[in-house]
């Protein structure tokens, strides 16, 4: 199979990827909001979000901050894979674990989740989320067609997904924000605690003594991939 050279990335004011730099010295304990944006607790309750699978509502914390709380299994996967995405340059949002988080005004039952709260203030294994405050959400996009398809950025977000296993790939679990001052956009997998886990029920390993021919050797031939 012939290797296909990159499509070149399209204008600046469309963006996916930005240089990360030295690696190295890139906070994964903390991730894109550092310590300085950590949640300030207590935290107050808003409003419950019935979107997506996962209970979920928005809070307000003691600095005036607001931010999605996620309870569940997706919880503590998906900031792990959040910092990875940050750590190699793609866009994020600000993701913390919390094992427990008090909140208060909590309802006396939620519609969703209420098997995660301990007491009547308290919820337990929560993921909380907030984009930074320079930039609003103006839609969607797409994982085909899109204009950054071909490119190398764009490629490498796909073997991430990938490496990652979010099996979770639906369009709207995708975002794309604009920056208040430059009107730059950015393209952000917002979604990705569906990663690390199993893709479904009837997917299982491979007996690797029954199934032999399944195992060859890879070289040096570029590998393809349909999915995103």
């Amino acid at each position: 199979q012939q290797a296909h050279p990159a499509v070149a990335a399209p204008a600046e004011t469309v963006v996916l990827w930005r240089d990360p730099g030295n690696i190295k010295s890139r906070d994964l304990y903390y991730g894109p909001g550092g310590q300085k944006d950590e949640p300030q607790r207590p935290t107050r309750f808003l409003e419950e979000d019935p979107e997506g699978n996962s209970p979920k509502f928005v809070v307000e914390d003691a600095a005036g901050k607001k931010w999605k709380a996620k309870l569940g299994l997706e919880a503590q996967p998906e900031p792990v894979a959040n910092r990875l995405l940050w750590a190699i340059g793609y866009n994020t949002n600000e993701n913390y674990f919390l094992p427990k988080l008090k909140v208060e005004n909590l309802p006396s039952r939620l519609t969703r989740g209420q098997k995660f709260v301990e007491t009547d203030s308290e919820v337990e294994k929560v993921r909380l989320q907030r984009h930074p405050g320079h930039e609003k959400k103006v839609g969607t996009w797409k994982w085909k067609p899109n204009p950054l398809a071909g490119t190398r950025e764009f490629n490498g977000l796909r073997v991430m997904m990938a490496l990652i296993n979010n099996w979770d790939l639906k369009d709207n679990n995708n975002a794309i924000y604009e920056d208040n001052a430059s009107g730059r956009k950015s393209y952000e997998v917002t979604d990705v605690g569906a990663s690390f886990g199993a893709s479904g029920k009837r997917c299982q390993p491979l007996d690797r003594q029954t199934y032999p021919s399944r195992r060859r050797a890879v070289g040096g031939e570029p590998v393809g991939a349909t999915i995103p």
